[in-house]
């Protein structure tokens, strides 16, 4: 395999890339395309009626595709000291420094008892990274979102550990 350099337009491999894994994928681009499916069918068949009702079929269809797209696209991507959280309704990008604390919470995906992991920003704000949120809190699960938990509190404290108190040798 050839390493690209960033001078060619490539970006370098994530330090820490946390996505939902591909049977979660599958199943919910499955869901999208039924639910797409149907609301193609409604919308055709009331635009030949010419109602108000196909307008709203073809909203609706938009915001189905968009907010799969959206669930589709969850991911938390670490390159360097910059993490990119693609949460369900925004796009979040922190600097290690900005990082307080790393704990585990709630997310807009995934209400208690079920958890995501949260960085509390320097600012005072909370943010929870949805990706990492499992609707469902088996034994598995919940240590996979531990494990999250744990490498972006190491990657957050990288920073800070940089910052030490000079070692003394043995006399």
């Amino acid at each position: 395999m050839v390493a690209m350099s960033e001078d060619h337009g490539f970006r370098p491999q994530p330090d820490i890339e946390i996505r939902t894994p591909l049977g979660g994928r599958v199943a919910q681009g499955a869901v999208l395309a039924v639910g797409g499916f149907v609301a193609v069918v409604v919308t055709i068949a009331l635009a030949g009626r010419g109602t108000f009702w196909a307008i709203l079929a073809a909203a609706a269809l938009g915001i189905w595709v968009a907010y799969y797209y959206r669930l589709l696209n969850l991911s938390v991507v670490v390159r360097g000291d910059v993490l990119e959280a693609r949460n369900l309704f925004s796009t979040h990008r922190v600097d290690r420094g900005a990082v307080g604390e790393v704990t585990l919470g709630e997310s807009s995906v995934a209400k208690s008892p079920n958890q995501t992991v949260v960085l509390a920003l320097a600012n005072g704000r909370c943010l929870a990274l949805d990706a990492c949120a499992r609707t469902l809190q088996s034994r598995r699960k919940r240590r996979r979102v531990e494990d999250f938990q744990r490498r972006l509190a190491q990657w957050s404290a990288t920073d800070r550990s940089n910052v030490t108190e000079p070692e003394l040798g043995d006399s």
